[in-house]
């Protein structure tokens, strides 16, 4: 009963890790659509050095980029829920939705997150061709194999002499 639940754990662990690499890898960043961008839509905004010099104090002296959903436009100013700060070295720092008032000229460029369907064709064939190679190489029982019981005697019938079919084991016993 313990390596169904092993079992059933990492299957979660794994489709999580894959699911997040796919959404991650199925977006894009795209110049707006729209003249003035639309509040509740996920933007970057890239960051000039007169801004890294005045958001220093409050995000960061090296911030490259802010990325976050859209709150509020006005003349002067974008206001953003922040979801990651990108430093000029490239580390992330995720945030926790904090808003932050970024003035117009402190934003050298602002690009929408949109879904690209290419990178999602592409994650979608990639995991697909995955699966079926793992399940190809591996057998999970899921190809006939050697070792069946299909003579009717209750003795395992041997394996053929072309190819030997071994378990495999994801969780070694304890």
């Amino acid at each position: 009963m313990r390596h169904v639940v092993r079992c059933r754990r990492y299957g979660q662990a794994v489709t999580a890790v894959v699911a997040a690499v796919c959404l991650a890898g199925c977006y894009t960043y795209a110049p707006p659509a729209a003249n003035r961008p639309d509040p509740g839509r996920t933007f970057a905004f890239e960051i000039t050095d007169v801004g890294r010099a005045a958001l220093a104090a409050g995000v960061g002296s090296a911030t490259d980029r802010v990325e976050g959903t859209l709150v509020n436009v006005t003349d002067t100013a974008y206001s953003v829920s922040v979801t990651r700060v990108i430093d000029l070295r490239g580390r992330v720092y995720p945030w926790g939705g904090e808003t932050v008032s970024l003035r117009h000229e402190y934003v050298a460029s602002l690009r929408e997150r949109r879904l690209s369907a290419a990178r999602t064709g592409i994650a979608a064939g990639i995991v697909t061709s995955s699966v079926v190679a793992l399940v190809a190489t591996r057998g999970f029982g899921v190809a006939g194999g050697a070792g069946g019981d299909d003579s009717g005697t209750g003795e395992p019938n041997p394996p053929s002499t072309g190819s030997v079919m071994f378990p495999l084991t994801l969780f070694p016993s304890r």
